[in-house]
């Protein structure tokens, strides 16, 4: 815990499948790093978020400033909390590499992020239900 609030800092820390799992724990993590100055790397991987932990994390780091990276791969992140990250990447300007694969993430809401979002350099979207999606930004990763 003090991890995520910085009062221990670290610059990456994975909380993949380390028994933050569900909703619940997806909100007090988006609490702990909202004003995380440190924190730059973190991984959510498989942590069961949910629609309510996907969009606790997205209002987090709408304050956030210093997360460069975020893997919230696999957690049930539907359509909803995909407009929590469009959101987000509204006002987000240190974000570079997000992964949101294996969730449950629309085209629209994915095409918004990219119109809206310089900063991001890499989205990961593998396994997510959409269409065709065409980008051709310089120096952007997008990977389907």
């Amino acid at each position: 815990m003090k991890q995520l609030k910085g009062t221990e800092p670290v610059q990456t820390l994975d909380l993949s499948k380390k028994g933050f799992v569900g909703p619940v724990s997806g909100i007090v993590i988006a609490t702990l790093i909202e004003f995380n100055t440190t924190l730059t790397e973190l991984g959510l991987h498989q942590c069961r978020l949910g629609r309510e932990g996907g969009e606790a994390v997205a209002e987090a780091l709408k304050v956030n400033t210093a997360l460069t990276k975020l893997d919230i791969s696999n957690n049930g992140v539907d359509s909803e909390g995909g407009k929590a990250m469009e959101e987000m990447l509204k006002v987000n300007t240190t974000l570079t590499d997000l992964n949101l694969n294996y969730n449950g993430i629309g085209a629209m809401a994915v095409a918004e992020m990219l119109k809206l979002n310089t900063a991001l350099k890499k989205l990961d979207l593998r396994y997510n239900p959409m269409g065709p999606l065409l980008t051709t930004r310089e120096g952007f990763e997008l990977l389907m």
